[in-house]
């Protein structure tokens, strides 16, 4: 579970609040539907409520966007959907593409 912030469409449900111990934060909406989530390692989801990167974007089954670090130098996006993959790195270092 996470602690959540949530906002509904009636007055009875506009805006609550849920705590709990897990360190997790979510904002959801319509009461129910989470729409982002927060981790203790401070990774950032929309549409997910595991994000695994800094920044986890899912649209559905086989679709993302993620903000992915190979290494401390290299950093890049990855992004896939369910008929082709890239992934396009920037080198610290040298701040080459690939």
């Amino acid at each position: 579970m996470a602690s959540v912030i949530s906002a509904g469409t009636t007055s009875g449900t506009s805006l609550n609040l849920t705590g709990d111990t897990s360190g997790q934060l979510q904002l959801q909406t319509n009461g129910t539907t989470p729409a982002l989530t927060i981790d203790t390692s401070q990774n950032v989801g929309i549409g997910t409520t595991s994000p695994s990167y800094k920044l986890d974007v899912s649209t559905g089954t086989n679709t993302y966007l993620r903000a992915i670090s190979t290494t401390t130098a290299d950093a890049g996006w990855y992004f896939t959907n369910s008929n082709r993959s890239w992934i396009t790195f920037v080198n610290g270092s040298d701040g080459a593409y690939r």
